[in-house]
C-alpha cells in the first residue's frame, strides 16, 4: 500500500523555521529531536499535511552516508485553502515573505511564500469535484 510521503525541508536556522511554520502556516509540532536542546529535526502536522524539518548539518550527515551525494534541493509545499487572498492577506500581516500572487486560468488565485530558507509555500484554492 502506498500513502502519501511527508515533505522534507532543510534548514539553516531550525528554530527560525519552526516559528515561521507554527506561528505562521499554524502547523503543530508532533515530534522533535532530540527532546531537550538544540532541535536536529522536527516532525510538524496542519491536517492532512505532514511536514519534516531538519537542520542543515543533520542533511550534510545524511548525505554523506547517500550513494547519490548531490545538493540539497529547494521544496514547494502546496496548501490547499478556501480563500486564497484572505489567507495571503493574513499571512503578509503576520509577517510572511509572498514572493508572487496571480490569477491563473482554470486554477483560480495562487499565492507564494518564501520560508526562511527560499522554500516556496503555494497557497491554492480547494479543488471542488
Amino acid at each position: 500500500m502506498i500513502s502519501e510521503t511527508p515533505a522534507i525541508i532543510s534548514a539553516k536556522d531550525i528554530e527560525q523555521s519552526l516559528q515561521f511554520y507554527r506561528n505562521l502556516l499554524g502547523f503543530d509540532l508532533a515530534y522533535r529531536w532530540p527532546a531537550e536542546g538544540p532541535v536536529e529535526y522536527a516532525f510538524l502536522r496542519s491536517g492532512e499535511i505532514a511536514v519534516w524539518i531538519v537542520a542543515e548539518g543533520m542533511v550534510e550527515k545524511l548525505r554523506r552516508t547517500s550513494l547519490l551525494h548531490r545538493d540539497s534541493v529547494k521544496l514547494e509545499l502546496r496548501i490547499e485553502v478556501d480563500d486564497v487572498t484572505a489567507t495571503a492577506a493574513r499571512l503578509v500581516q503576520k509577517g510572511a515573505n509572498l514572493a508572487v500572487a496571480a490569477q491563473r486560468p482554470g486554477m483560480g488565485r495562487t499565492a507564494f511564500f518564501e520560508d526562511p530558507d527560499g522554500n516556496l509555500i503555494c497557497i491554492e484554492g480547494k479543488r471542488h469535484p
